[in-house]
């Protein structure tokens, strides 16, 4: 896949509800992802385990009111 199509997927999982399954199909297993902000946890996450857990926090802490 080239930058723009995954940009594009990125974008279109978002939006369709998505990201969980775009985690798989998109991430290298060695991505890092950086928050800009501390949270207490660092601010940097490394693989693909990582940022699935960073999802499962996420889900289980934030209320999403509309998409």
């Amino acid at each position: 896949m080239t930058l723009i199509e995954i940009a594009n997927e990125l974008v279109a999982g978002c939006r369709e509800g998505r990201e969980r399954a775009n985690l798989d199909r998109l991430y290298a297993a060695d991505a890092v992802s950086v928050e800009a902000v501390d949270m207490g946890g660092g601010r940097e996450t490394q693989g693909l385990a990582g940022i699935h857990g960073k999802h499962d926090w996420w889900d289980g802490n934030m209320i999403v009111n509309s998409q």
